[in-house]
């Protein structure tokens, strides 16, 4: 659940509802209570940009330590693109 940033050494929750399922070596109860307390702490509204897309914008984000939550968007052009960059293995 932690991860280490393979450029700057700093640690960061590696967590999501989608694929956490338990903290290993934990009971269920307690794994579930402090999942519950990581999601609902991330979701607070200080941990939260939002953009409204314009022609022309581009946002980087780097996922190793940015958790992100895409929500519907209309642009006249269809909409943004996304690339993903190859990434590098996990260390922590």
């Amino acid at each position: 659940m932690v991860r280490v940033h393979p450029i700057n050494g700093r640690r960061a929750l590696y967590v999501s509802p989608t694929y956490t399922r338990f903290i290993e070596g934990l009971p269920m109860g307690e794994s579930k209570a402090i999942l519950d307390y990581l999601y609902l702490h991330l979701q607070r509204p200080e941990h939260a940009a939002r953009h409204r897309w314009a022609p022309g914008d581009l946002l980087i984000g780097d996922n190793r330590t940015v958790g992100h939550h895409a929500t519907a968007h209309k642009h006249a052009s269809g909409g943004p693109s996304r690339a993903t960059l190859r990434g590098t293995a996990r260390t922590g």
